[in-house]
């Protein structure tokens, strides 16, 4: 747990000014305790936050009684820390906040982060010593996790107003195509021949 949260400091996911809310629950009844502590000291609080959850203590968060709990609890943190996971709860996680109606990116260099990548709506792999299963299984590959931004900010952006600009086109070309063919229909008096 220590190890990821120092990764995050590191990529600038998290600060010092973050509070970090370490769920650590070896029971059902005691991770909706922590859930619900968690939403009463983050709802109203101006502050930025974390939340830091492992893969033991996950699999109460992702129970059906807590699934809804988790899912308030994660809308309130700016990050998210899950740590010693395994591949079906990485696909859980993804498709719990995919159900709140936001595009789910996931991003990862494994064959263990397959089965999340193909449960996102955007699946990014990153290329790597791990193998090229995640390349293989996912919408986009990228050889560094530093290109992120640029796929994101940069051909996201492009990409979107690219296909604006089709649907115009396509718009334009069949509003052209039937007036031209309404047109000859009042010069040849709706006969039907050509």
């Amino acid at each position: 747990q220590e190890t990821a949260v120092n990764i995050a400091h590191s990529t600038n996911l998290v600060d010092d000014s973050f509070v970090k809310y370490p769920l650590g629950a070896t029971s059902f009844d005691e991770m909706t305790a922590s859930l619900q502590d968690v939403i009463d000291r983050q709802t109203g609080a101006n502050t930025k936050a974390a939340l830091v959850i492992e893969g033991e203590s996950l699999q109460y968060a992702l129970a059906p009684g807590n699934a809804m709990l988790f899912q308030q609890v994660g809308c309130l943190m700016n990050s998210a820390i899950c740590c010693r996971v395994t591949p079906l709860q990485k696909a859980m996680v993804v498709n719990l906040f995919k159900k709140l109606g936001h595009t789910a990116i996931a991003i990862g260099d494994g064959a263990n982060d397959v089965s999340m990548i193909q449960e996102a709506k955007v699946g990014v792999g990153i290329m790597g010593l791990e193998g090229s299963q995640a390349t293989l299984a996912s919408d986009y590959a990228i050889p560094k996790f530093k290109h992120l931004v640029r796929l994101v900010a940069c051909h996201g952006r492009h990409c979107m107003v690219r296909n604006a600009i089709l649907v115009q086109y396509s718009f334009y070309k069949n509003l052209v195509l039937t007036w031209t063919i309404i047109l000859y229909t009042y010069n040849n008096g709706f006969s039907g021949q050509t």
